[in-house]
């Protein structure tokens, strides 16, 4: 894994290989606004728009970004004792 690092820290440090500095740059501004377009994503971590997206692709094909999920308030949902499940 020559030019490969693990991150140290961060929600995805489970056998995680990242390239480079911007692929850390990716990740971390993904976890905090999963979100962005690409287009935004691209100009917060300097990387023209289709580099960036080539990056996330493979971050997702090989496993590191598994999905992207909606958080829900519990206050806001009436509190609901059973979650609510995706409709088939």
């Amino acid at each position: 894994m020559c030019g490969r690092r693990m991150l140290r820290s961060g929600p995805w440090t489970q056998r995680t290989a990242v390239s480079d500095r911007f692929d850390e740059r990716i990740l971390r501004e993904l976890v905090a606004d999963g979100r962005l377009s690409n287009i935004e994503l691209a100009r917060r971590i300097g990387l023209s728009p289709s580099a960036c997206l080539r990056r996330v692709q493979e971050m997702e094909r090989s496993g590191l970004i598994r999905g992207y999920r909606a958080v829900l308030d519990r206050e806001a949902t009436g509190a609901r004792s059973s979650p609510i499940s995706p409709s088939a």
